[in-house]
């Protein structure tokens, strides 16, 4: 039989094919190795915050992010709180009892009334305590308080309440300025600890008509205490509401530097929007000094509609001093024991010392202090007078030499040659000892030296020789704001004894947070 020849063509193609077949498969081979390689590398970068992100948080996990980040939440639960105890008549309410409004708010509803509560704080200064107050804000269209109001105080380790009668109540407005139609009003509400329980703070406070009634709210009891001696000065400023004004983030920085060159030690905000420049600009200042940030919203069925919020409080002003009456009270007791002083500042303002002095310690301890004890009265509050000045440098074009454009208070210097009224617009130094509540620019009531209440506070003005407040225009829309240079307005180069220190901080930070 003859052995049949392939054309020497046929074997080359079949040579071709089995080495391209071999070499297809090792090179199968090695992509499949290599994309398993890069699968598991993809599953490794991302397993973990996949498991993050698909962890479900237990019960507790929950109540516990919850009650950090809503601070008038009780601290914990009660056992068996749900269900009325044996010994007292009053069922505790926990986070689930509780009708919460606006995210921060607890709704209690009183015969004709409606409270919307924000806080509660431990007030043990002798002469006018051990106490509980309560701050938030009442629905009603008058002013006079018939209902009597008590407190169910919840101590740590007791299964039953203790009652305490509301024994003061006061509203942080004054009659005299009207508005008394306005349904929303801010009110600070009393009760004293009885004689038995001296000595011990309650973790948490219910506002309630009758004794026994089950309450809709339950305020974690707010008792902040110094680790040594205390400090001296700290500021509260009301709600941020700059949900669209990125610009604000920039004069900011300026601002705090010079608060911290000036002595304040702590800062305190409440903020209602904030844009995410100025979310830079806190979140730093949070790591490296010493500010609180205290989200907050508007109460009851006032729109806290992003936007149109803005809109609303510049229509409806007397809304948003109320409203700040909580966030200044607020401030005040979640830190009056730590500090001798407290200051009332917006972002725009700043209270200098004049002359050689350089801080507000100096300007207090050195000038004030030794001054007031040579009046007739003992004085509560130190005011400085006002004092607006023009943002007209970019109008005018003469820019400051030396200073970077972005600082805002060192490159305008025109203030207007007159000062406020005494007593109008100002801004003071309050003595936490002798304050009871604060008002938008005073001191609402005091501590008398007998541990009386006094509804006009004893006031210090400031000479204009010591210090006053410099109130900084943004823009020039506003009648005070609108002064063209001439013999209305002088030169004030007070803050340029700051100058050298204050811009080097202030672009120092600007670098750290990522603006220049």
């Amino acid at each position: 039989m003859k052995t049949r020849k392939f054309p020497r063509k046929n074997s080359l193609l079949i040579a071709f094919l089995t080495v391209s077949t071999c070499m297809a498969i090792f090179i199968l081979i090695i992509i499949t190795k290599d994309t398993s390689l890069v699968t598991e590398r993809v599953i490794e970068k991302w397993e973990t915050p996949l498991k993050d992100a698909l962890h479900i948080l237990s019960s507790g996990q929950i109540l516990k992010k919850v009650r950090e980040t809503n601070p008038n939440l009780p601290a914990a639960s009660m056992p068996k709180a749900d269900v009325n105890n044996a010994e007292t008549c009053a069922r505790y309410a926990t986070i689930y009892n509780i009708k919460h409004n606006n995210l921060y708010w607890q709704v209690q509803d009183i015969v004709n009334d409606t409270y919307y509560l924000f806080g509660a704080y431990y007030d043990g200064r002798p002469k006018i305590g051990p106490s509980v107050r309560i701050i938030g804000i009442r629905q009603a269209a008058w002013l006079n308080m018939t209902t009597k109001l008590y407190c169910q105080l919840w101590f740590p380790g007791h299964q039953r309440t203790i009652i305490a009668k509301v024994h003061y109540v006061q509203y942080l407005w004054r009659e005299k300025w009207n508005f008394e139609d306005y349904p929303l009003k801010p009110y600070m509400l009393s009760c004293m600890i009885p004689p038995e329980y001296h000595g011990w703070v309650p973790d948490s406070v219910s506002l309630v008509e009758n004794p026994c009634d089950n309450a809709t709210n339950n305020l974690r009891v707010v008792n902040n205490q110094p680790q040594g001696e205390k400090r001296e000065f700290f500021v509260c400023v009301k709600s941020l509401n700059f949900r669209n004004n990125p610009g604000v983030a920039i004069r900011m920085v300026e601002w705090l530097e010079l608060l911290k060159i000036l002595g304040a030690e702590k800062v305190v905000f409440h903020a209602l929007q904030l844009n995410p420049r100025l979310e830079q600009v806190l979140n730093y200042y949070k790591r490296t000094w010493n500010i609180e940030v205290i989200p907050t919203s508007l109460p009851g069925t006032l729109p806290n509609v992003p936007d149109f919020m803005i809109n609303f409080l510049s229509a409806k002003f007397v809304h948003k001093i109320f409203h700040e009456l909580i966030d200044y009270n607020d401030c005040f007791y979640k830190n009056f024991n730590l500090f001798h002083f407290v200051v009332l500042l917006d972002i725009d303002e700043v209270l200098v010392p004049m002359g050689s002095l350089q801080t507000w310690h100096e300007m207090m301890y050195n000038v004030l202090l030794p001054r007031a004890k040579n009046m007739s009265y003992v004085s509560h509050t130190f005011a400085a007078r006002n004092a607006f000045v023009m943002d007209d440098t970019k109008e005018y074009g003469d820019w400051m030499a030396g200073v970077p454009r972005y600082m805002h208070m060192l490159q305008n210097v025109h203030r207007m040659v007159n000062y406020t009224e005494y007593g109008a617009r100002i801004k003071a130094f309050h003595l936490t000892e002798k304050t009871l509540a604060l008002h938008n620019h005073y001191t609402r009531t005091c501590v008398g030296e007998r541990g009386e209440i006094l509804e006009w506070c004893n006031t210090f003005d400031i000479p204009m020789d010591v210090g006053y407040l410099l109130h900084y225009c943004v823009r020039r829309s506003k009648s005070e704001c609108s002064v063209k240079r001439g013999e209305n307005l002088t030169v004030d180069n007070t803050l340029f004894k700051y100058k050298t220190e204050l811009v080097a901080t202030t672009k120092k930070a600007m670098l750290k947070i990522g603006f220049l």
